[in-house]
């Protein structure tokens, strides 16, 4: 890179650092969530519900009320589950979306025309944000560490099924909206532009790709996974269809919809339609989605240049679109350029955020915003902490301090995977191991509220060996037990990391045999009941779409937590 692109991405950095703290409060509004324009939707809703009443008088037909009253439950579901969710959390997140659509599909036809008027605009928002669209199971860029590329593919392959079958019945509720002379908002209409051409983030690619080309060919299974892998990869997507697309939306071109597109040609790497469309931001304000595409294309395509160059327009005209969202996408750009030495500051830096705080100081304001990191800003640095074989687990430690003590922020899952991971690379010692172990399962007690005494109980109950006891009674003594449950602070025993957790062990008790034989023998026992528990469980529901019963996943938990238990009997 250039002696002046290189400073023009370093003071574009200072211009954002300067500016984060003390921009003016009148850009507080435009930090959050994109405007809504609340007499627009009001009467764009009248519209759909006098279409609605229309068709229900040419077309009067009574509703089931048994039948109606399923689908209510499912699209509000009741929070009956021992308190594991606040009474005034959203119920969106509870919707399980298996149940709406077969409540919705009992409805008589077309569905739309018969739900009630209070009911259908919140049944349209809960089907658009179906959570489980974009991650349908757990498969992640980690995944390569724990699983055999035949298992891989095969979460790969399920995982763009779960995709087609929701698209699918998100086809035939726009196609009830026709039947019913109901017109689509742009907000379904982009929702069906991104469900039908969505395609994979490109670490998810990469990953499945890999194990792809890792394929035993000497094996029978080989051409059964080959083309379970080949027809998952497939894709509709084609420079045509995203120009039919753009017709439909010729009378609704705004920003959110450009940057839809803008979305789609970059996951599908089509750069000639990606440039073609840029044009367009000549005449359309560019918004925080927009840079946050900008600075993650050319992050990952590796192009400096006009990393900087987004990255400059961003904080010399736009520095008020500064979240920490897109803080967090610049600290991830940053550490896929390999331009780690910009996350410090140079006395250069310095002195231009000082010059922006004299700047600001003079202007005669002194309302200003706070920007807090979250788990993202830190994940990626902890990432690449745990990669490097240089660092000890002190210096580690040291990016947990921050994010816990300092900004308040939890351990979370993804970070527990990382650290542990770190150990299977061998660079750490057993007491490390000990001590992280021990962190993990306090921080996991914390999770539960005391509306769920009986579940503490249960872990208490386990009969610990002393060892394991002192264990526990390192970090009770300290606040981390102290941190209030909230929304966002969750860890979850996923298989997961319950695997990297017994990697770690078995590696750091590589030269102890007798011990790496106990957990061994510890792991298959855990296998085995964790096995019959889950076979228990699916011979007690009916066959069908339904969500795995919170009391059997604490069931589930119970066994894991148990076995990390055991595992540190062992170490201890």
């Amino acid at each position: 890179m250039s002696r002046n692109g290189m400073k023009t991405l370093t003071e574009a950095l200072s211009r954002i650092c300067g500016r984060i703290s003390t921009a003016p409060s009148v850009y507080i509004s435009r930090l959050s969530s994109p405007r809504v324009d609340i007499a627009s939707l009001t009467e764009e809703s009248s519209i759909r519900r006098l279409r609605l009443d229309q068709f229900r008088q040419k077309h009067p037909q009574d509703v089931d009320p048994i039948v109606y009253s399923r689908f209510v439950n499912a699209l509000y579901p009741v929070v009956n589950n021992m308190g594991r969710f606040s009474p005034d959390q959203p119920t969106e997140r509870l919707v399980n979306h298996s149940e709406l659509l077969d409540a919705y599909s009992h409805l008589p036809r077309p569905g739309v025309a018969y739900i009630q008027a209070q009911d259908f605009e919140k049944f349209m928002s809960v089907i658009l944000s179906r959570r489980d669209f974009v991650r349908p199971n757990a498969l992640s860029p980690s995944s390569k560490h724990y699983y055999l590329a035949e298992q891989i593919i095969q979460a790969f392959a399920s995982g763009q099924k779960a995709r087609k079958v929701h698209l699918a019945n998100f086809w035939k509720i726009a196609r009830d909206l026709n039947t019913a002379n109901v017109p689509v908002t742009g907000n379904e209409q982009r929702q069906l532009l991104y469900m039908t051409l969505y395609k994979e983030s490109p670490d998810i690619l990469k990953m499945v790709t890999e194990a792809y080309l890792n394929l035993n060919k000497a094996l029978d299974t080989y051409d059964k996974y080959a083309d379970m892998f080949i027809s998952a990869n497939s894709s509709e997507y084609s420079a045509s269809t995203l120009s039919q697309f753009r017709e439909l939306f010729k009378n609704e071109w705004d920003i959110e919809t450009l940057n839809m597109f803008l979305f789609t040609a970059f996951r599908h790497d089509d750069d000639a339609t990606f440039k073609s469309l840029l044009p367009e931001l000549k005449t359309l304000e560019p918004n925080r989605k927009t840079f946050d595409i900008m600075l993650e294309k050319y992050a990952i395509s590796r192009d400096i240049g006009l990393f900087s160059s987004w990255l400059k327009v961003l904080s010399t005209d736009y520095p008020h679109l500064v979240d920490i969202k897109t803080a967090n996408t610049i600290i991830k750009a940053l550490v896929q350029l390999d331009l780690l030495f910009l996350k410090q500051l140079t006395i250069q830096d310095r002195e231009t955020y000082n010059n922006y705080w004299e700047t600001y100081e003079d202007s005669g304001s002194t309302e200003n915003f706070s920007l807090y990191p979250t788990e993202n800003t830190f994940l990626p640095l902890l990432a690449l902490y745990c990669k490097d074989p240089t660092l000890d687990f002190e210096t580690i430690l040291g990016i947990l301090y921050q994010a816990e003590h300092v900004w308040g922020i939890p351990i979370t899952t993804r970070m527990y995977k990382l650290l542990f991971r770190s150990f299977v690379d061998g660079r750490h010692s057993r007491e490390n191991l000990r001590f992280i172990t021990g962190k993990l399962v306090a921080s996991h007690d914390a999770c539960y509220s005391n509306n769920e005494a009986w579940i503490k109980t249960q872990i208490l109950s386990i009969e610990l060996p002393p060892n394991v006891v002192g264990v526990f009674n390192l970090f009770i003594e300290h606040d981390i037990l102290a941190l209030v449950p909230s929304q966002g602070y969750f860890i979850k025993l996923s298989d997961e990391l319950i695997l990297v957790i017994y990697m770690a062990f078995d590696h750091c008790l590589q030269n102890q045999p007798e011990e790496q034989k106990l957990a061994s023998k510890a792991h298959k026992e855990y296998q085995k009941r964790l096995i019959d528990a889950r076979d228990e469980y699916q011979r007690s529901v009916e066959p069908g779409p339904t969500l795995v019963d919170l009391n059997a996943r604490d069931e589930f938990m119970y066994i894991k937590k148990g076995f990390i238990i055991d595992l540190l009997d062992i170490l201890s």
